[in-house]
């Protein structure tokens, strides 16, 4: 089981919740306004945040360099397709973990 920060069974229990919101692009913001003193929901919601940043981040890059791969083809799409189903992966183990 993942350990949290100074979070009781009964914060986890009260954060689950809404903590999975986290991990759905900008709507970490909702378990951080509503359950803001609740350890659980402030980790999953700064988790949130940090991917949100990632994605943005991964968005501006794609749409300076995304049409120079996209030209050269071949193994550089390919493995844009990758990355892209690892990210979704990773987002559903992350909803998996705090709801089990």
């Amino acid at each position: 089981m993942v350990e949290y920060p100074q979070a009781t069974d009964e914060q986890i229990k009260e954060g689950k919740g809404l903590a999975w919101l986290s991990y759905f692009n900008w709507l970490f913001i909702i378990p951080l306004l509503v359950h803001k003193d609740n350890p659980f929901s402030r980790w999953h919601a700064v988790q949130g945040l940090t991917l949100f940043i990632a994605e943005v981040i991964w968005i501006i890059l794609m749409i300076i360099v995304g049409p120079i791969i996209a030209a050269m083809g071949g193994p550089l799409t390919t493995g844009g397709a990758i990355c892209g189903t690892i990210w979704l992966i990773v987002g559903i183990i992350a909803i998996v973990i705090i709801l089990g």
